[in-house]
């Protein structure tokens, strides 16, 4: 199987895990915080999609930096206290990590094979 086959499998693979993930986060969202407004949703997106690019490149391209940065935002959150009420740091933080554990995996499967 071609290599370039492999990785577009790879990541329509994790493109499923992250849009599952997204919407049981969001499930959980509704819960606590009630329907978020546009702009809440926009924001996440931006931020969303900023950090699919990011990482994908790195992943792709430069792998050291994207497993540095990965663990970077892995371990930011746990170690920095956020508030509870939602917000542009939140966002930015939420979807860093979800992204990072996706790029992670990523990341193995594409170059350790």
């Amino acid at each position: 199987m071609n290599s370039d086959l492999i990785s577009v499998l790879i990541v329509i693979g994790l493109g499923t895990t992250v849009f599952c993930v997204a919407r049981a986060s969001r499930r959980k969202y509704e819960n606590d915080y009630g329907k978020p407004s546009g702009a809440d949703k926009r924001r996440f997106l931006a931020s969303l999609t900023f950090f699919v690019l990011l990482f994908g490149c790195l992943m792709s391209y430069w792998p050291a930096a994207g497993f540095t940065l990965a663990f970077v935002f892995m371990i930011v959150p746990i170690l920095v206290r956020l508030s509870t009420q939602p917000g542009i740091v939140k966002d930015f933080c939420y979807s860093g990590v979800i992204i990072s554990v996706v790029s992670v995996l990523y990341g193995v499967l594409r170059h350790g094979m």
